[in-house]
């Protein structure tokens, strides 16, 4: 399985209200990853978080976004 994508950048919550705005502040820098398959990962180095979260997300275990929250960056 080779990697279509493998790049590192900074990474933060879309907001449709306001667009891709970003500042140092809400974006955190990660690597993404984009499998010829279709598979997508994508490792922070940090935390995104937003003001308040449904429940608290294990640390350390993949997990799919919820439909209404996309990350961009």
């Amino acid at each position: 399985m080779a990697n279509v994508i493998e790049e590192r950048g900074l990474f933060w919550w879309f907001k449709q209200a306001d667009g891709q705005t970003n500042t140092k502040e809400t974006s955190v820098s990660g690597a993404l990853t984009i499998t010829e398959e279709g598979h997508i990962t994508l490792v922070l180095d940090g935390s995104l978080w937003y003001a308040q979260p449904p429940d608290p997300l294990p640390w350390g275990e993949p997990r799919p976004l919820p439909p209404h929250k996309w990350v961009t960056g």
